[in-house]
């Protein structure tokens, strides 16, 4: 790999904002990064004492309603030149869904994608993992010392490759919502909205609430006893092809009708 989760931090430099334009080569290292977590079993994380002061990082820098913390893991391990790219879907009036599919590089059109998730990676930086279809978020109001300042938190505490950073999506970060693989890649969805809301679930994702104001779990996955994910069975072609992707949901036993 050209650049690994590491214990140095990448100089100040544009390629270490999120705003960094999507090439080839950040194509090329998204499989690289992502191939490199730790599997799914190694959730959940007790990183409470880190969360409180990686907060407090966000709320200073004016991050807080657009930047979350994340756990890395992997729930497979990506082929060569293959990356995640998730897509937006609209569930009913007011709540939507994101739908994470892999694609071979090669099928990604790089001008309609943007870092959706992110990780530090040794000489490069904060470097996209997982993508995300449209248009990336403004983020002209956050402090540039937001990456820098994460950064340094996260080599100086050795947590390079248990933590990164994920943008927040509107639409979704309203809501709490809850991980699983699905088909051929994974789904985030309202957990109210979920019949199999009950399940046990890990903590994924943090971030301050639009809603409340308050700093907590954002995205959980839903997991076994075993510690691993469920996957509820699915079409993959229906998932592909489909447009009502709240009917694939229904029909999989997954959201409520």
């Amino acid at each position: 790999m050209s650049g690994t989760v590491g214990s140095r931090p990448a100089n100040e430099d544009p390629a270490s904002w999120p705003e960094q334009s999507v090439t080839a080569e950040v194509l090329d290292d998204a499989c690289k990064i992502h191939n490199n977590f730790p599997p799914e079993t190694s959730l959940p994380i007790d990183e409470e004492e880190h969360l409180a002061h990686l907060r407090k990082i966000l709320w200073d820098c004016k991050a807080w309603n657009k930047v979350g913390i994340i756990a890395l893991h992997q729930h497979e391990t990506l082929l060569p030149n293959h990356s995640f790219v998730g897509d937006i879907r609209q569930l009913d009036d007011e709540r939507y869904a994101c739908y994470i599919q892999k694609f071979a590089n090669e099928e990604i059109n790089i001008d309609k994608v943007c870092g959706y998730m992110f990780a530090y990676v040794e000489g490069k930086g904060l470097r996209p993992f997982l993508f995300r279809q449209g248009q990336m978020l403004d983020l002209s109001g956050v402090d540039k010392t937001l990456v820098p300042r994460i950064i340094q938190y996260l080599v100086q505490n050795r947590l390079t490759s248990r933590l990164g950073l994920g943008l927040l999506i509107p639409e979704l970060s309203k809501n709490k919502v809850t991980e699983f693989p699905m088909g051929s890649g994974m789904a985030l969805v309202p957990t109210e909205l979920l019949l199999l809301r009950k399940l046990t679930t890990v903590a994924t994702e943090w971030h301050w609430d639009p809603r409340t104001g308050v700093f907590g779990v954002g995205t959980g996955c839903v997991i076994l006893k075993s510690g691993k994910h469920v996957k509820p069975k699915t079409d993959d072609k229906e998932l592909t092809l489909e447009v009502d992707f709240a009917g694939v949901l229904r029909r999989a036993n997954i959201l409520q009708s």
